[in-house]
């Protein structure tokens, strides 16, 4: 497919209803799995710490931590999308309304793309608008992430898998492994992954843990997450039970994000204040994104975050090198915002991350 498109994700054109408002506790069935998540996450980092990476690390942090607009340090985890194809029409996605051209990354430019960040990256998570076990060459792309000293990450809806891309993932070195299941029954799942099959998806978690087992390797880990709505309320404890059923590593039951919520109503706001507290907006913190992590999608466009729908991207990282995007006008202009003592309506407002004690 041709490699110069739109941006990857732009300006959504309506919401249905007020802003949502949050408190800052973590929900009530997410926080073992976020401890577990931490866990891992710095076996990762020792595992794959250089001193290039030490004093990247420090120099971002403090970056972070003074609110520089200008960074010395670069971005120390990634999300980079090998495609935004997709093979479900989830109802709180923003794909309906985003019209970007659908696409793959090549193997040889997610090659050039993680030569330029390994030197200062410890993680990437390969996924973003698609279903990333659609990209054929997935599995070479996560071992050449590994091989260059970078942990990897993926979230699926576990529609598509076969016995053979099972066994490729695990000889892969793959770290951490989502499994989105959003229901126990087929009448509920359907009603939010269309075009899914729940049954199908067990069957690919059985496989895919078995092939694990047999291959007696302990990556990668694997976490199947729930997402709570009214609909789907009275489920956790069935689906939970079931996580259990089929050898999963954790089980994550959390909310759909609050500007999904906006765009489709209350509809997806759980009335249970464990699963999705909304008594008072706790205090704005600075966001962490735009200082620690850098989202980059398919054809190489720049975003801030993968929370918030921007009407262009930062710039591209196959025009431009990553430490210009990373330092210019677009990047220093969001981060800005979050200085203290900075008024007026902020781009990042819709956004759960810069409230949640979770999260910074």
């Amino acid at each position: 497919m041709a490699q110069n498109t739109t941006p990857a994700a732009v300006q959504l054109h309506h919401h249905t209803a007020a802003p949502v408002e949050f408190d800052n506790r973590i929900y009530k069935y997410e926080g073992r799995a976020v401890l577990k998540r931490v866990f891992l996450y710095l076996s990762i980092i020792v595992r794959h710490l250089t001193w290039k990476k030490i004093v990247n690390f420090v120099n971002i942090e403090l970056d972070y931590f003074l609110t520089r607009p200008v960074c010395k340090g670069k971005p120390w985890s990634a999300k980079i999308e090998p495609t935004n194809i997709c093979n479900l029409q989830c109802t709180y996605c923003p794909r309906e309304d985003t019209p970007y051209q659908l696409g793959i990354m090549s193997l040889e430019r997610f090659q050039q793309l993680i030569d330029d960040i390994k030197d200062h990256t410890f993680i990437i998570a390969l996924h973003l608008w698609g279903e990333p076990l659609l990209h054929k060459r997935l599995p070479e792309m996560i071992r050449y992430a590994v091989d260059s000293g970078i942990g990897t990450y993926i979230s699926s809806n576990f529609n598509r898998l076969t016995e053979e891309q099972a066994r490729e993932i695990v000889e892969s070195k793959l770290d951490l492994l989502t499994v989105c299941v959003d229901g126990s029954d087929q009448d509920t799942y359907e009603v939010f992954r269309k075009g899914g099959k729940l049954s199908k998806v067990l069957e690919n978690i059985e496989t895919f843990i078995r092939i694990r087992n047999e291959m007696k390797s302990a990556s990668p880990y694997v976490e199947l997450q729930f997402l709570v709505t009214p609909k789907t309320e009275h489920e956790v404890e069935r689906v939970k039970a079931l996580a259990e059923r089929l050898g999963v590593d954790t089980f994550k039951a959390k909310p759909v994000y609050p500007i999904m919520v906006e765009r489709k109503g209350e509809y997806f706001l759980p009335e249970g204040e464990e699963f999705y507290p909304i008594k008072r907006r706790a205090k704005r913190k600075t966001c962490w994104w735009l200082w620690r992590t850098i989202t980059i999608g398919w054809e190489g466009s720049v975003l801030p975050c993968c929370r918030v729908m921007f009407a262009s991207s930062m710039g591209n990282v196959f025009r431009t090198s990553l430490s210009e995007v990373w330092n210019n006008q677009q990047y220093q202009g969001l981060r800005r915002t979050f200085v203290k003592g900075a008024e007026g309506k902020k781009p990042c407002d819709v956004c759960h991350v810069p409230y949640t004690s979770m999260h910074g």
